[in-house]
């Protein structure tokens, strides 16, 4: 080939091509550079012709660079692949790798250097990114507290951080380039290694839980396999990255073995609570057996006292001598004692067994504290000690709630007040802790000037049958138990109990209830006739539907004095008849009667189209609102309260009654003369004063009532005890309302307030035992007041009254004897005595044998010759039907 050719291709090669060409003599100085390269460095040929070429080499390669060039001038050995910084045109330094060979002149023998460069910035940058990168995850894997490491697939390291070597208890050159079973015993290794081959046959990613052995114990770590594939899908290596989860492990394990333990503990506390639930029922058994022991066995020993207290009673009324009376006294006095600890362990079994609930209704303050000091006094005169009540001026009198338990409390603390107070008082105190709405919190407060009590002895009070101490128990006697009823009552009015004492300077027992505020009630208005013109009422028709005598009267003798005419209907049945025989101007409908009540009257009178105007006025003894509205829902027009107050009559009356149109003024007078009568000068239990202003000081008419009261109501307790017995609480309830209305418009307030609080526990649905016992107080006030009267001169009857035998009174009777008798009760005696005429008008054949075998307590042959009585006049029969 030509040589010119040749010249003329290298030519063009370098001048076009993307490498930097250029020559330097020795000295570094530029003779040539090819044209591109100016381009590529961004300079003309004038800017560095002639010029040394060091001087576009970075300060921090000058030397080098200069040593290079001497070398390969003197050497001639070719130098390549050397990296410089070059500075451009714009002022950058760029990477360049340089290739330099020394030529020689071939006229003057003296040596160039020819010398070519590459722009490799855009390749060192990525370098060095790379570089960066790399160090970065050289330095995260390093420093990971996670082992990581690498493996062939023939099982030799090939990376391993210090984790890793920290974690296998081995340097980092005992681990590269070393097989698994130079770093783990063979045994571990093999499993590694057979784990390891079974990744990289399946390509796919494995996690394993490893145990690894080292000095201080076992270790636990989760590792994760990684296969590295090549272009054709073959596993080379694989990167593992391993956690420690030696402490989550540990934690597991311990988790484990808590939750077994609790799964034990749970197991045993299901039997403990199977066995808890077996002994609770066994408690709630044994509980129950004891409360009905205690309730059977009260029965059981009631019973005899009863009899030990009315044989003793009886007894006492014989001829005795003052000995033998003081004998027959203690007896009956402990028997009554015995009878009260009975009652007190009976309340304390229905207590315990949550039997016991409390009353409430509405009562006065005032009732309580009689009773109270009525069941104390005559202990308290014997001792001399002076009984006061202090109550508050804001104290509401009437409250609601219930007086019975309350009572209780009080008469437990007088009781113990008198007991242990030789001299000196005793005061009763309340007052108002906290007052809203319609609710009150009372503090009661009994306070003696007793023997006092030490901080150790008030300790034990208020337990059950705990005393103060043993010494107390032995020189005053007691259970104990009274104190502890007080506080259960206490706890269940919403308040607590309490004593503050000191030896020798007396006790103050305290209490507190919540209550309700009633509506402060005049339960003792004496009605006076004011100056009300009656002149326009004489003459009115008026029917007084009214099933009791008593109250007839007392209500037939007021219309008259106004000049009213008076009909009279015993029953709702009645009235309704002669209402449609008989035009009335008004009237006055008692609530409950028998054959047809008030309500049931009303209602049919209302249906009758000349009836519909005609006033209908209740006449009631229950002042409540919900009754009042069931009177104006029955379609009464007004009601007036018994006992009748005249003045709320005459009210009513002017009200009601339209003026007739024809008056004449002397007949229509009201003044009427009242003959005087002597009356008794007193009488037990009445107020004759306030009875006889009921009836506007009608001597005669209050006398006449007296009477009728007296006659009327020997059997009354009979008759409401009969009714509750039989389940007859419907009669039960009338007995003792009518006996409410007649004992207030008599004057007898404490029995007007027993048959109240009587009347009230009948709408409560109480159970018969209690409606019993709350009929003993009413029973023993009544049986007061009527044998007061019958020792009454003025109120004996002239003539003896005859006797008319009342089947159904009389089978009442026989009912409650035959009950006595097979209980050996001697209240037995008491009946018999208080019925001897209705009983011998019955059994006129067979009262002989009945009165000589009582007079000798022989129980059972009573019972036989009543048995044989009753079944010769039918009882028996009529017993069955």
């Amino acid at each position: 080939m030509d040589s010119n050719y040749s010249d003329f291709r290298f030519s063009a090669f370098v001048q076009n091509a993307n490498d930097v060409f250029y020559i330097l003599t020795a000295d570094s100085f530029l003779t040539y550079i090819s044209p591109n390269s100016l381009n590529i460095l961004g300079y003309t040929g004038s800017d560095l012709l002639g010029d040394s070429f060091i001087q576009l080499i970075h300060p921090d390669y000058t030397l080098q660079f200069d040593a290079h060039l001497r070398e390969v001038v003197d050497t001639g050995v070719t130098k390549a692949g050397i990296e410089y910084r070059l500075l451009h045109r714009d002022g950058s330094w760029r990477w360049h790798v340089f290739n330099a060979s020394r030529i020689l002149d071939p006229e003057s023998g003296e040596p160039f250097f020819l010398g070519i460069t590459r722009d490799i910035t855009p390749n060192k940058d990525a370098e060095d990114t790379l570089r960066e990168s790399e160090n970065k995850y050289r330095l995260l894997l390093a420093g990971s507290s996670d082992a990581i490491f690498a493996f062939t697939s023939e099982g030799r390291y090939i990376f391993a951080n210090e984790s890793f070597s920290r974690g296998v208890g081995k340097s980092l050159d005992e681990i590269i380039g070393r097989t698994i079973w130079d770093v783990f015993p063979k045994d571990e290794a093999d499993k590694r290694f057979a784990f390891l081959s079974k990744c990289f046959i399946s390509g796919n990613v494995e996690i394993l839980e490893v145990c690894i052995p080292t000095p201080a114990g076992n270790r636990y770590h989760m590792t994760t396999i990684t296969p590295i594939k090549d272009e054709y899908g073959e596993s080379l290596s694989a990167i593992c990255s391993a956690r420690d989860i030696t402490n989550l492990k540990n934690t597991e394990n311990s988790l484990r073995e808590m939750t077994a333990t609790l799964e034990s503990q749970k197991r045993e506390l299901k039997e403990s609570y199977s066995l808890l639930s077996v002994a609770k029922e066994e408690a709630d058994a044994a509980n129950r057996a004891k409360s009905d022991f205690l309730a059977n066995m009260s029965h059981e020993i009631r019973t005899p006292m009863n009899a030990i207290i009315g044989m003793s009673h009886l007894v006492m009324r014989t001829e005795l001598t003052d000995a033998q009376r003081e004998y027959i006294k203690k007896i009956h006095t402990s028997g009554n004692n015995l009878l009260g600890i009975i009652n007190n362990i009976l309340d304390l079994s229905k207590i315990e067994s949550g039997k016991m609930t409390l009353d409430s209704t509405e009562f006065m303050l005032e009732w309580v504290f009689e009773n109270v000091i009525d069941l104390i006094s005559e202990k308290a005169a014997a001792k001399n000690l002076e009984l006061t009540i202090n109550i508050q001026d804001d104290v509401p009198q009437s409250l609601v709630g219930d007086s019975l338990r309350m009572g209780q409390i009080l008469i437990n603390y007088a009781y113990n007040a008198v007991k242990f107070t030789n001299e000196g008082s005793i005061s009763f105190n309340v007052k108002v802790l906290e007052f809203k709405e319609q609710e009150v919190m009372l503090h009661f407060a009994v306070q003696d000037t007793g023997i006092g009590l030490t901080e150790e002895q008030k300790l034990r009070l208020f337990q059950n049958f705990n005393q103060a101490d043993s010494s107390i128990t032995r020189k005053y006697g007691g259970t104990g138990l009274g104190l502890a009823i007080s506080r259960q009552f206490s706890e269940m009015m919403g308040g607590e109990v309490g004593v503050d004492s000191e030896p020798g300077k007396g006790s103050t027992f305290w209490f507190t209830a919540r209550l309700g505020v009633g509506s402060e009630k005049q339960y003792r208005v004496i009605a006076e006739v004011g100056d009300e013109d009656l002149s326009s009422l004489f003459g009115s028709e008026i029917l007084l539907v009214e099933d009791n005598d008593y109250n007839q009267e007392v209500a037939t003798e007021l219309l008259k004095l106004a000049g009213c005419s008076v009909d009279l209907a015993g029953n709702g049945e009645i009235a309704v008849r002669k209402v449609q025989e008989k035009q009335y101007d008004i009237v006055f409908m008692d609530m409950q009667m028998p054959v047809m009540d008030g309500l049931t009257a009303t209602a049919l009178i209302r249906k009758l189209p000349f009836c519909k105007e005609l006033p209908i006025v209740a006449m009631t003894a229950n002042a409540m609102r919900s009754d009042r509205d069931k009177c104006i829902k029955a379609g009464m027009d007004d009601y007036v309260t018994k006992p009748i107050d005249p003045s709320r009559l005459w009210e009513t009356l002017l009200k009601w009654i339209k003026p007739h149109s024809i008056i004449d003024e002397a007949a229509a007078s009201t003044d009427v003369e009242v003959l005087p009568v002597s009356l008794p000068a007193g009488i037990k239990g009445v107020d004759i004063e306030s009875g006889l202003s009921r009836v506007l000081g009608n001597s005669g008419l209050y006398l006449s009532l007296l009477k009728k009261f007296m006659y009327g109501n020997r059997e009354t307790a009979i008759n409401i005890r009969t009714a509750i017995e039989s389940g007859d609480f419907v009669t039960a309830e009338r007995i003792a309302h009518t006996l409410k209305g007649v004992s207030a418009g008599l004057g007898a307030m404490h029995l007007y307030e027993l048959s109240a609080l009587l009347e009230s526990a009948f709408r409560q649905n109480r159970s018969s035992a209690e409606l019993l016992e709350l009929l003993k107080p009413l029973e023993a006030v009544l049986d007061e007041i009527i044998g007061t009267m019958m020792n009454e001169p003025a109120l004996q009857e002239t003539e003896k009254v005859p006797v008319v035998v009342d089947m159904k009174k009389l089978d009442g009777i026989c009912r409650r004897l035959k009950t006595l008798l097979e209980y050996n009760d001697s209240e037995s005696v008491d009946l018999i005595e208080k019925n001897a005429e209705l009983l011998k008008a019955a059994f006129t054949d067979n009262y002989k044998d009945i009165e000589s075998a009582i007079a000798t307590f022989d129980f059972d042959k009573v019972l036989s010759a009543l048995n044989s009585a009753m079944q010769q006049s039918d009882l028996t029969q009529r017993e069955q039907v």
